[in-house]
């Protein structure tokens, strides 16, 4: 009986283990969940190594969202205003332009 209990406790600490490290990533899943969610399945992507002349290349992803775009506009100028690295010189609520 104390063989079983133990082997027990023993399982029951590695889940609760190997949970606790999968719930940093848990928000993070949760926010690429709300954008396929809201994705209109047009997704184009455009990628391009090392340029001639030793330049960077670029690789980016344009999404189409079903969502308010008065709401993403909000968002995108409160996470730039609080961006140290960003200064915001004019700003277009009318245009959602910044």
């Amino acid at each position: 009986m104390n063989s079983k209990a133990t082997r027990l406790s023993v399982l029951s600490a590695v889940a609760v283990g190997f949970a606790a490290t999968l719930l940093p990533a848990a928000p993070a899943d949760a926010q690429w969940v709300f954008v396929a969610r809201k994705a209109l399945g047009r997704i184009e992507q455009m990628r391009e190594g090392q340029q001639s002349g030793g330049r960077p290349g670029y690789d980016f992803a344009t999404v189409l969202l079903d969502v308010l775009a008065d709401k993403v506009y909000a968002t995108a100028l409160e996470l730039a205003r609080k961006n140290t690295a960003v200064r915001v010189v004019m700003q277009d609520p009318a245009q959602r332009r910044f």
